[in-house]
């Protein structure tokens, strides 16, 4: 009997409706086209003259060879899932992280990594990147110079230059400016300059007087 295509249980039932006499070996071998626990080959073939004691070879389907998982790393989503479909891996998750080094939109990494022995057909995670992450600048007004690089370094960014410079509504050594406002988004790292009062300016400069009006 065609016993291709059949676990290997059913298999042994079909040939037992013609003798029970066989004797059956099973080996295995991967397949594209048969599913892993189904029957990919026999020998001898269906429609064969037999003796009803004979061995009958069943060769069992492994399912897909193992094969190298392709480097998608910096491919777009799309590329990443095309190159990933036509080796044979056709389910994908895609989970989001940031990435200062990736651009927004590209695969960071994979899970199984790149070039590990993985079985076609099997679950592969894409990390796809957002970009670099964002940290929101704090207020650093009225704060002493200590306070202003603790609440960057807090915030992940980077205490910059500090200068002196002249304020009118800022006390004496605290800070009156800074060069980049409160809540702007900023990568991660970015370098916020710091500007501290000297209080006001003794020498401000004058206010110019108007011109008189000319004489009709």
């Amino acid at each position: 009997p065609y016993v291709i295509g059949l676990t290997a249980e059913d298999a042994v039932m079909s040939l037992d409706t013609i003798s029970t006499k066989f004797t059956v070996i099973y080996e295995e071998d991967y397949s594209e086209e048969h599913e892993a626990g189904k029957i990919m080959k026999q020998y001898p073939n269906s429609g064969a003259s037999i003796s009803k004691t004979m061995t009958i070879t069943l060769t069992v389907s492994s399912g897909p060879e193992p094969v190298k998982l392709p480097n998608v790393y910096n491919l777009s989503l799309s590329e990443a899932k095309e190159t990933l479909s036509s080796k044979g891996w056709n389910t994908t998750v895609v989970e989001y992280q940031s990435s200062s080094i990736v651009a927004a939109g590209c695969v960071i990494s994979t899970l199984p990594e790149r070039f590990e022995i993985v079985e076609q057909g099997s679950r592969i995670v894409l990390y796809v990147s957002t970009g670099a992450e964002k940290k929101s600048v704090p207020n650093l007004l009225g704060k002493t110079v200590d306070e202003a690089k603790l609440a960057l370094t807090e915030a992940g960014l980077t205490a910059g230059t500090v200068e002196s410079a002249y304020s009118d509504t800022i006390a004496a050594g605290l800070v009156c400016s800074q060069s980049t406002v409160a809540e702007a988004q900023l990568d991660v790292g970015a370098v916020v300059n710091i500007y501290v009062s000297m209080g006001p300016n003794p020498n401000p400069s004058p206010t110019p007087s108007p011109s008189p009006s000319p004489a009709p």
